[in-house]
């Protein structure tokens, strides 16, 4: 069932709302979730939107285990002091 929940976000995002509403789904969009882990969570979501919306590509740049490419969005979701 958690599966089958995060493939539908994908497709509210990519496609149901943008048809919908007119919206570009990157500019337009933003995905709110109360976890970072589990299937429905921000860091499985990150990864499953991205490849739906602006997969990475030779420019990409790997960090952190993370892919970031032009176009991504970024939260900064806790501050380092040091």
């Amino acid at each position: 069932m958690p599966e089958a929940i995060a493939q539908k976000i994908v497709k509210l995002v990519k496609t149901r709302l943008p048809q919908k509403f007119q919206l570009e789904p990157v500019r337009d969009i933003q995905v709110l979730c109360p976890m970072n882990r589990s299937i429905t969570g921000m860091r499985n979501l990150n990864v499953l939107l991205q490849g739906a919306l602006n997969p990475p590509n030779e420019s990409s740049v790997e960090k952190f285990g993370a892919r970031f490419s032009i176009g991504n969005k970024v939260m900064q979701t806790e501050n380092n002091y040091d």
